[in-house]
């Protein structure tokens, strides 16, 4: 994954990784879900944050899944 911040002030972080995950392998796909999991869990650095933002993805994830 690469992390693009801007360069100007105020700007946002936007996260992209190198690949599209779709063409990621199985073994990337869970070495990434690992450490997305490992950052939601209790006393890691902004683990609320993290925790939210999982919520929220998985709400939009089941919206969007064909019935």
């Amino acid at each position: 994954m690469k992390i693009q911040r801007g360069d100007y002030e105020g700007a946002s972080q936007f996260a992209y990784f190198d690949k599209p995950v779709d063409r990621m392998t199985p073994d990337e796909c869970r070495s990434l879900l690992a450490c997305i999991l490992f950052a939601a869990m209790p006393g890691a650095q902004d683990s609320e944050i993290v925790y939210h933002a999982l919520e929220v993805a998985e709400q939009i994830s089941k919206e969007q899944s064909p019935a």
